[in-house]
């Protein structure tokens, strides 16, 4: 199940996100007795990937089968003091930063994975200020950030450009390569929360954020309809080597 979260500046979606944490920390405190639990709380920061739970050190993401993540360290969830200590890290505030939360389900006791959950927190869109508002630094981490969300919309425009070329276009980014087993996967949810401000201050990010859902809802129903016929073809083949035997 993938879970994107996003909106602009002064639309709540802080508040939303510590909300749904305080309700999902209660579940997984029930959780804990059926299933072992493992998260990751990764962040991308200038085109760069970082371990939150583990003081911000680098993390690289390399093409083998897969896209794997070079260490691939975990946290596993053992009793209600760790799920406390895991809330609070994912209620921190981090600006500039988009935050991913990898949450692995397995059989108690097994290696078996039977359920996964990604929450990624999409980093509001900021505009680059005047010299004198705005350091170097703050420059850099802002055209960073516009960069990857970018690249996010980059990527839905090219499936709805080019429906026969629906995986390269999430290729282009850190971001894009992190969710695509989720898009894709044929048992996969896919869910989009956008937060929206009324105030007319606001009417750009509240448009595009309204854009970017339609977007994104156009792209999934693009890539369910080849799912479908995936799906069928498989079925056909399958058909077709049983009447051969």
């Amino acid at each position: 199940c993938l879970c994107l979260i996003g909106g602009g500046k002064y639309s709540g979606k802080n508040y939303l996100l510590h909300s749904l944490i305080d309700l999902f920390a209660f579940d997984l405190i029930r959780l804990l007795s059926s299933y072992d639990i493992y998260i990751k709380l990764l962040g991308i920061c200038h085109n760069r990937m970082i371990d939150l739970l583990q003081n911000y050190s680098p993390i690289r993401i390399i093409k083998s089968m897969d896209w794997t993540l070079i260490p691939n360290d975990v946290f596993h969830l053992k009793n209600d003091n760790d799920i406390d200590y895991i809330t609070c890290q994912i209620k921190k505030r981090r600006r500039f930063i988009h935050q991913l939360i990898q949450i692995n389900f397995h059989e108690k006791e097994q290696s078996i994975m039977i359920g996964s959950l990604m929450i990624v927190v999409l980093a509001s869109s900021q505009y680059v200020y005047t010299k004198d508002l705005c350091s170097h630094r703050k420059k850099f981490l802002i055209n960073s950030l516009n960069k990857t969300i970018l690249s996010f919309k980059r990527a839905l425009l090219g499936i709805r450009q080019n429906p026969d070329r629906v995986r390269a276009a999430f290729n282009n980014d850190i971001l894009t390569r992190l969710i695509e087993p989720d898009v894709f996967h044929d048992q996969s949810n896919i869910c989009y929360i956008g937060t929206l401000n009324p105030g007319h201050r606001h009417r750009i990010a509240t448009k595009s954020t309204i854009e970017f859902a339609r977007n994104l809802r156009f792209c999934l129903k693009r890539i369910n309809k080849q799912r479908r016929k995936r799906k069928e073809l498989s079925r056909i083949n399958t058909n077709n080597n049983d009447n051969t035997f």
